[in-house]
């Protein structure tokens, strides 16, 4: 074929070709396997220590770890999500809900023996609507039934 009779091979239009780019970023990254695989707390963990490994293996995507320190299915996640991520991580003393849960019986640590609320600061990155990028204050409420039993998340919210 000289110059003269060469045909222009068609294109796909910048458009098309960046949404697919785009559709690839986004599978590696939400299928993307853990960056960090995080040690899971000892058995004799404090609450402290539970709620710091959770957040810590979240914002590693270790979610198989941040799985086995909750309880339902509210903090579970899976490959598929878009985990935030918590930068900045303190972690605040324990404090103690029973006896005397302040609560009234109205707690989702009804059904335990013991609970405690661990108050927590970070930067959140990644947010999604119930809380927004930036510092944020929030808590823990992590429970058991005796001290043979290890720490587990149960709840959460605003401090």
């Amino acid at each position: 074929m000289g110059l003269a009779t060469a045909r222009r091979m068609p294109t796909a239009p910048v458009s098309v070709v960046a949404a697919g780019l785009t559709l690839v970023v986004v599978a590696v990254v939400n299928w993307a396997p853990a960056r960090i695989d995080i040690a899971d707390p000892a058995p004799s963990a404090s609450p402290e220590q539970v709620v710091e490994v959770y957040l810590t293996a979240v914002t590693a995507r270790d979610f198989a770890t941040a799985n086995r320190l909750t309880l339902g299915d509210r903090f579970r996640y899976s490959r598929l999500d878009r985990a935030p991520r918590y930068l900045e991580l303190r972690v605040g003393p324990a404090q103690n809900l029973k006896p005397g849960d302040p609560t009234d019986g109205q707690s989702s640590a009804d059904a335990f023996a013991r609970a405690a609320r661990v108050p927590v600061s970070f930067h959140l990155h990644g947010g999604d609507t119930s809380q927004t990028d930036g510092p944020t204050e929030f808590g823990y409420l992590v429970v058991r039934n005796d001290d043979s039993e290890p720490w587990l998340i149960v709840d959460s919210g605003v401090v």
